[in-house]
């Protein structure tokens, strides 16, 4: 019982890194099917949708302003390996109807 206590406290401590990683880094992680895997608060405030809302869901599917449509090309190449990183700029409005970043 003590050893799964032991390792919930380090899956905690691992997931709160990994958080605040992503806190530097990105707003969103998206699995291989385009679900939503991580949600930060950056992305909470910008698009206006909490982590629970978004977590498991399809970026394809939330209404959050943004036109993931113009990123698909970008997004399968990533993810089919065929490139390691691109980069798009796409027009887009936040919850607060300015530009997202």
């Amino acid at each position: 019982m003590n050893e799964e206590l032991r390792r919930t406290d380090e899956l905690d401590e691992a997931g709160a890194f990994m958080e605040s990683i992503l806190g530097g880094l990105a707003s969103a992680v998206v699995d291989a099917d385009l679900r939503v895997s991580m949600w930060n608060r950056a992305a909470e405030d910008m698009w206006g949708v909490r982590s629970d809302e978004a977590r498991g869901e399809s970026l394809m599917g939330l209404d959050i302003g943004l036109p993931v449509d113009e990123l698909m090309s970008t997004l399968r190449h990533c993810l089919s390996g065929t490139s390691a990183r691109e980069q798009t700029e796409v027009e887009a409005t936040n919850r607060r109807g300015g530009a997202g970043v």
